[in-house]
C-alpha cells in the first residue's frame, strides 16, 4: 500500500484535532455548579455549604467556588488582581492607618469581587513581596476594616436612618453576597430606640 502523502496526513491530523470533544461533565459536577448558581445572592458560606451538599469535596470547595466566581464574572482573575496592585500601590503610604485604609479602599474599588478583608490581605501580600513596610494594628486592637464595624459606627451617627439609607450603605460597602436583612434589623431597633412611634419600614 502506498504511503499517505503529507497533505493527506496533515488533513487527517487537523480533522482529528478539530473534532476532539470537550470533557463530559458528570452529574455531580453539574449538580455542584447548579448549587452555586441557585444560591447566588446568599452569603459565601451558604453557597459553599450548598456545593458541599451537592457532592463537592470539602478540600476542593474553596478552589471550586473561586473558579465558579471567576467564570461567572463575579471575581477578578489573579492576573487582574496583580495588575491592579501594581497600578495602585507603588508610591502609596502604607505605614499609617489612614494610608493603609486608603489603599484597601482603592483595591476594593478596582478589583471585582473584592471585600474589605480580601483587599486588605492583597495589600499586605503585595507589601511583603515588595518588601514595603505596612501598617500593623496595635496588639489587642479591634478590627476597623469590617463591614459590621463600619455599619455600627455609621448607624450610631445616623440613628434615624431609613431603609433606603441602609440599602445604599450596604451596597457601597458590602458585596453582592452581603445579607442586607441583618443590617435592616439593626436599623429597625435603632429607629425604635430613637422614636418608638416611627415606621420602621419607611423608605
Amino acid at each position: 500500500m502506498a504511503k499517505k502523502d503529507k497533505v493527506q496526513e496533515a488533513t487527517e491530523s487537523t480533522e482529528t484535532e478539530t473534532t476532539t470533544e470537550a470533557p463530559v461533565l458528570s452529574e455531580k459536577d453539574i449538580a455542584i455548579r447548579a448549587a452555586f448558581d441557585d444560591n447566588q445572592g446568599s452569603e459565601e458560606e451558604v453557597v459553599k455549604m450548598a456545593m458541599l451538599q451537592a457532592g463537592c469535596k470539602i478540600k476542593a470547595v474553596a478552589r471550586t467556588y473561586n473558579t465558579f466566581m471567576i467564570d461567572a464574572g463575579f471575581m477578578a482573575t489573579n492576573d487582574e488582581k496583580n495588575d491592579s496592585l501594581e497600578a495602585s500601590l507603588p508610591g502609596m503610604d502604607l505605614t499609617s492607618e489612614d494610608g493603609f485604609e486608603a489603599a484597601v479602599a482603592a483595591i476594593k474599588s478596582d478589583v471585582k469581587g473584592a471585600t474589605d478583608k480580601s483587599a486588605a490581605a492583597m495589600v499586605r501580600a503585595w507589601a511583603k513581596k515588595a518588601e514595603v513596610e505596612v501598617y500593623k494594628k496595635p496588639a489587642g486592637a479591634s478590627r476597623t476594616d469590617t463591614l459590621t464595624y463600619k455599619f455600627f459606627k455609621w448607624i450610631r451617627e445616623n440613628p434615624a436612618a431609613t431603609k433606603a439609607d441602609v440599602s445604599a450603605f450596604v451596597k457601597e460597602h458590602g458585596t453582592e453576597n452581603t445579607n442586607e436583612g441583618i443590617f435592616q434589623r439593626v436599623r429597625e431597633t435603632t429607629n425604635f430606640i430613637v422614636d418608638p412611634d416611627s415606621v420602621s419600614e419607611a423608605a
